[in-house]
């Protein structure tokens, strides 16, 4: 008979991560930036969503981004293209962003002269289908938790709820612009 034997290593790593997460947010609060993390799978217009963003309101606020990707800077090169702040990074075989990876990217940007920080998360088909799917469900699971959620229904090729997120971007920003 086999017997399993459990090895305590010491050591947590979403504790790790969520301790991280912390120190990034008093970061971004202590720089007064209202961050958001932009997630999807590959191809649903993460990218996309920031730029045209950044097209309507990034004459009243200063922008930048972090943009991960598994390998290379490709969304980092398109915001570039917007004259916003930007780093790229490649997470390499993973398949997210981790606070690690974001603390990174917060030590490499100029923090003082933002006020709006996008951390386009990385594009995946890996960990998405971990997740069911099925937004009536999701939504409807989401309000069960929490009533008041927003919740917006986007095509950036149709331009529906577009102005809608706009509205919630400007609505959640937490600071005055600097």
């Amino acid at each position: 008979m086999h017997t399993v034997e459990e090895i305590n290593i010491g050591y947590d790593v979403l504790e790790a991560n969520s301790k991280l997460a912390r120190k990034n947010r008093n970061i971004l609060d202590e720089f007064r930036i209202t961050a958001f993390n932009i997630m999807g799978a590959i191809g649903s217009g993460k990218t996309m969503l920031v730029e045209k963003t950044i097209e309507r309101i990034g004459k009243s606020f200063r922008i930048g981004a972090i943009a991960g990707d598994v390998v290379a800077r490709l969304d980092a090169s398109r915001f570039e293209k917007s004259g916003i702040p930007v780093v790229g990074l490649n997470t390499g075989k993973e398949c997210h962003l981790d606070a690690h990876l974001v603390e990174h990217g917060l030590n490499s940007l100029p923090l003082d002269s933002l006020d709006i920080l996008f951390i386009e998360n990385v594009g995946n088909l890996i960990c998405p289908t971990d997740y069911e799917l099925g937004e009536h469900k999701m939504v409807r699971d989401a309000r069960t938790i929490n009533p008041g959620i927003d919740v917006l229904k986007m095509s950036l090729r149709t331009g529906e709820g577009l102005y809608e997120w706009i509205k919630f971007v400007k609505k959640s920003i937490k600071y005055d612009a600097k």
